[in-house]
């Protein structure tokens, strides 16, 4: 087993356990890596408006650390709205991972992904503690499934959501009475 999947498990297991403790960390985190594949996927943009930066190798490192720093910092401080961004980014990449990117699965998942981020708002600690319970348990799962690939696949979301219902009441019952 590699020092990375051991890693990516032990940050999973803790997202999934204890993400409402640690939701700064968290939501940090997460919009760190939203923000540096964002700017991964801006870069050949980027690359032809500057055609210097596409010729050095640190830019091209540095630049998707910038992004990704940048937007973490921003979604640091909103928390709201980084609740809501996780929650409708949560349910838009659950959308494409079992439905695919055809144009209605999208619209569907974005809608939902609308609604689920508007309800986040309005009941954080709850939604704060559902979505890190499904992020960290997300994490755990696509780790352990990359490395025993001989699991089969139909096994994938039933997983996720027997270890999502377990981080969930671990962390109700593990924080102060929600008021």
């Amino acid at each position: 087993m590699e020092y990375g999947s051991i890693l990516m498990l032990a940050i999973g297991l803790v997202i999934c356990l204890f993400g409402y403790r640690v939701k700064k960390v968290t939501f940090f985190l997460i919009w760190f890596f939203l923000g540096v594949f964002l700017t991964y996927y801006l870069l050949p943009f980027i690359n032809t408006l500057y055609p210097t930066i596409a010729s050095e190798s640190l830019y091209q490192t540095l630049l998707p650390l910038i992004g990704g720093l940048l937007l973490s910092l921003l979604g640091f401080s909103l928390e709201k709205i980084c609740v809501s961004g996780i929650c409708f980014f949560a349910t838009l990449l659950f959308t494409i991972h079992h439905f695919g990117i055809e144009s209605p699965s999208i619209f569907i998942g974005a809608l939902i992904g609308i609604i689920l981020g508007v309800l986040a708002v309005r009941l954080m600690k709850p939604a704060t503690i559902i979505a890190t319970a499904i992020i960290g348990a997300y994490i755990m799962v696509f780790t352990l499934f990359s490395l025993f690939t001989k699991i089969p696949q139909s096994f994938f979301l039933p997983v996720i959501i027997s270890v999502a219902t377990i981080g969930t009441l671990i962390q109700f019952l593990t924080t102060k009475r929600l008021s």
